[in-house]
This record gives C-alpha cells, sequence and structure tokens, in this order.
C-alpha cells in the first residue's frame, strides 16, 4: 500500500514538474521601425525598403505577415514583400517574395537577441497619386498549431508604413552673391543627402533655377543639399522635402562679388574715339590762331 501511494505522488509530482516546465507563450517585443515613406511613383511598381528591429523573450520561431491597405480597404491585389532577417548585419534568412496570403515560413530566434527585418514592400502599378496607403507588417509567433503560418498574429505587434505617392517636387530659387547680386548662367547641384544621388541645372539670367526631383527620386523628409560655385567659392543651403507642399524653396548665397564689366569693346573705342575728337578741337584752335594772328 505504501508503495502504491509512493508511486502516485512520484508521478503526479513529476507531471507537476513538465507542468511548470512547459514553455510559456513567448513575447514579441518592436524595438524601433522606421517608417514614413512616400516614394516617387509614376503609375509602375515600385519597391519601398522599410526596417524593424524586433527581439523575443523566449527561444522562439517567428513569421511575419503583410496587410496593405486604404483607408478600411484591404489591398492584396499586386502588393507583397521580400523579407530579410538580419543578426548584428548578417543575413540569416531570406524568406523570398511573399503576398499578404502567403505563408513566409518561419525564422528561428535566440531569446532577447536584437534582430532586423528589412522588408522590401513592392507597390502595384494602379496606385492613385497623392493617396495615402498603410503598410502593415505583422510580426507572429509560431505556436506549431494549425496549418499555413501557424500560431495568431498579435495585433499589437506591428509596424506601419504610411507611403503617400507623388510624382513632381521642385526644387527652386536663386543663386546671389554676397550682395545679393543674382549670379546668371552658373550650375548648380542638388543631392539627396540620404540616397547620394545628384544631379546638375543651371541658373537663368536672372539667377534662377529649378529642378524636379522625380528625376533623382525622393523620400518624405529627405535632406536635400544644394550648392554652386563662382569664382573658386562654393555656396550651399540644407531643405528638407515635405511632400505636403510638394516644393522647396532654397535660394544660395556666394561669398564673393559679381565682377563688373571691364571697359573693353565698344568701350575703348569710344574712349579712343573722344581721345581723336580732343586732338582735332585743339588742333583746330591752334591753327586759328595762327591764320588770325597773321
Amino acid at each position: 500500500m505504501f508503495k502504491r501511494h509512493k508511486t502516485w505522488e512520484i508521478f503526479i509530482a513529476l507531471m507537476l514538474i513538465m507542468f511548470f516546465l512547459q514553455p510559456a507563450d513567448a513575447d514579441i517585443f518592436i524595438d524601433s521601425a522606421k517608417t514614413d515613406y512616400s516614394p516617387v511613383y509614376d503609375g509602375n511598381g515600385r519597391d519601398v525598403e522599410t526596417t524593424v528591429d524586433f527581439h523575443i523573450d523566449s527561444d522562439e520561431e517567428v513569421y511575419f505577415k503583410l496587410l496593405a491597405s486604404n483607408k478600411n480597404d484591404a489591398l492584396n491585389e499586386g502588393w507583397w514583400v521580400r523579407y530579410l532577417v538580419y543578426d548584428n548585419n548578417v543575413l540569416i534568412k531570406d524568406l523570398g517574395n511573399k503576398s499578404g496570403n502567403d505563408a513566409t515560413g518561419y525564422v528561428s530566434v535566440s531569446a532577447n537577441k536584437i534582430y532586423t527585418l528589412k522588408a522590401f514592400v513592392h507597390l502595384p502599378g494602379n496606385l492613385s497619386v497623392n493617396q495615402s496607403y498603410q503598410c502593415i507588417i505583422l510580426l507572429c509567433e509560431h505556436s506549431g498549431a494549425g496549418g499555413g503560418s501557424g500560431g495568431t498574429p498579435d495585433p499589437n505587434v506591428k509596424f506601419t508604413s504610411y507611403i503617400t505617392l507623388t510624382t513632381t517636387y521642385l526644387i527652386y530659387g536663386h543663386v546671389y552673391d554676397e550682395n545679393k547680386k543674382p549670379i546668371p548662367n552658373i550650375d548648380v547641384n542638388i543631392t539627396n543627402m540620404e540616397t547620394g544621388n545628384s544631379a546638375t541645372t543651371k541658373t537663368n539670367n536672372t539667377g534662377f533655377y529649378s529642378y524636379n526631383l522625380y528625376n533623382l527620386g525622393y523620400h518624405n523628409n529627405d535632406r536635400i543639399m544644394v550648392s554652386a560655385t563662382y569664382n573658386s567659392i562654393t555656396g550651399h543651403n540644407l531643405t528638407t522635402v515635405n511632400i505636403e507642399n510638394n516644393f522647396s524653396e532654397c535660394d544660395i548665397v556666394i561669398p564673393a562679388s559679381v565682377e563688373t564689366e571691364k571697359p573693353e569693346g565698344n568701350q575703348i573705342i569710344w574712349v579712343i574715339a573722344g581721345m581723336i575728337a580732343a586732338g582735332a578741337v585743339i588742333c583746330v584752335i591752334i591753327i586759328g590762331k595762327k591764320v588770325y594772328g597773321k
């Protein structure tokens, strides 16, 4: 009898131990996310890179899901994502291209390490310019239950990229010298500080320039450096893309003086003509004195 009770106690104790040693549901945490993109859009499909840093509180598997929407309407047709997962800048998983309805597969991660997900979101070619869209990436724990991706997405573990599509964005202004005189017909360099892309345009005869950033590529809040050089002296100014305006005014002042034109060509001819005329007058006076002096 004693042995039977002891056996049951040991069995119950083992069951309790196994119960408490079962892994608890893992929690996924968003550490940081880069959002608010505004890609150049010309009616064709475009890819937009979004990034998020995340960690999980136990050794688990993570999968991802794309939700794209316009206001309250889901947009699945033509949207897909390529998911890349990095551990300390080292690529550990390329999940390939997945639409919003596709299972991504799983990424095994270690507890409390920070990972980076780079999601290259492909926009379809039928979107409306100046319309705002939401691209939501859900980070999900893989529970191992059910089909497809398994587990249930946590609506609180997500990051959203708000995408506003635009085409024309003008950078314009004047180039002046230190005395606020416009400088005509000089090169103006325009550089997107975020992408490194650059282009050159010219001022007109009033020192005015303009350039459409559509040709250069830009996102909202990109920093644009504008510079010009006159007589080996450079002036520059920095502006920021604000797609609500669709333009940025950016004047440049070069700390130099515009040289005045030298008396050449016609001016020199007029000086010589004046000297000849003066000489002729003097000759007439002298000759007149001699004649009347006789």
